[in-house]
This record gives C-alpha cells, structure tokens and sequence, in this order.
C-alpha cells in the first residue's frame, strides 16, 4: 500500500487565528480525515478566523470540496471567518467550476463580511 498522498498541518498564527495548512492531493481517500479535522479545529479552538491554506495542494476533487464547504457552514454557523487561501492552478480551477470560489476565497469573504 502506498503511503498517504495528503497532509493537514494545524498552525496557530495569533489569537483567535488557526491555519490549516494542507498539502499533497486530496480525493475520496481523504475525504474523512479532511472533514473531520476542519471540523474539529472549530470544536477545539473555538477561532474567530480560520483559514486554510492550499498552496500546497495539487489535487483537489468534488468530496474535497464539498468538505472544505461543510466546514464554512460549520464556521458561518459560529460566526467564525472561514476562507481559502492560495489556491491556483488545478486547484484554484475546481474550487471556480464547481462554483464555491467567491464564497469561500478571502477576496468572496471581504466582499461579503
């Protein structure tokens, strides 16, 4: 078995402020484990912002997406700030074809706070 194709690194960056930190590519096999620890940073940190970083991401796929967009409802839910941050390429074409990229990119959380 080939070892896991993804990393999600948790970095507090100041009070209040928690990113994710993701990297590697992530589809069906890391569907669960990507939805729960989005979840779960709400839950333990209780942030007033988070925000997660796909500089290094370099696939990305609809359960991805649909993660990343649960946990902007979670976060909304909370009043917490929930954006994506340097996504491009692959990435950043997926996230504005499935059409969540003004909604969940910092520029779309500017316009809409």
């Amino acid at each position: 078995m080939i070892g896991t194709l993804y990393k999600i690194e948790r970095r507090p960056v100041d009070d209040g402020v928690v990113r994710l930190v993701l990297s590697g590519e992530f589809d069906l096999a890391a569907d669960k484990d990507l939805g729960e620890q989005l979840l779960a940073v709400l839950e333990r940190d209780h942030p007033a912002e988070v925000c997660v970083d796909l500089d290094n991401v370099t696939f990305i796929d609809s359960t991805a997406v649909h993660a990343l967009c649960r946990g902007y409802q979670a976060a909304s839910s909370t009043g917490t700030r929930w954006y994506v941050l340097n996504a491009h390429g692959l990435v950043r074409d997926v996230l504005r074809v499935t059409g969540v990229w003004e909604t969940l990119s910092r520029q779309g959380n500017a316009a809409n706070a």
